[in-house]
């Protein structure tokens, strides 16, 4: 995203990341496979946003609190990648008018977001490029 044409140059207060699933049609490979691809799916974006933010920005990543995800272990993605953690807040969807979850896999279904969290992250002061997990 931040070598995207049309946003060339932009930076903003808030980068969000509602619900990152890097997809289910590896859902027959091993648990630990489907972890680390979407681990990569979310260091990307943090690699990318971090980018894009302004110095005094945050970026913003809500998601299910249920042990898959929580097995991203996401404040250590971010660490990793230079950023550290304002605060965690329970997610509501109210605060996102015009937002409606869906299901990444070609549906219109809406699935049920709760309970997660949304955590905001900002740049630390001497930033480092995103290592593994």
């Amino acid at each position: 995203m931040a070598k995207n044409c049309l946003l060339n140059g932009l930076t903003f207060d808030r980068i969000i990341y509602n619900f990152p699933h890097a997809d289910f049609s590896f859902k027959n490979k091993t648990r630990k496979v489907q972890i680390s691809r979407n681990q990569k799916l979310v260091r990307m974006f943090l690699e990318n946003a971090k980018k894009m933010v302004n110095k005094d920005g945050e970026i913003h990543i809500s998601y299910k609190l249920c042990g898959f995800f929580l097995a991203w272990d996401l404040e250590t993605l971010a660490l990793n990648c230079g950023l550290s953690m304002i605060k965690e807040v329970k997610f509501r969807l109210n605060d996102y008018p015009g937002y409606s979850t869906k299901f990444g896999y070609g549906g219109d279904k809406n699935f049920d977001c709760q309970p997660s969290n949304t955590y905001k992250f900002r740049l630390k002061k001497k930033e480092r490029k995103c290592g593994t997990n």
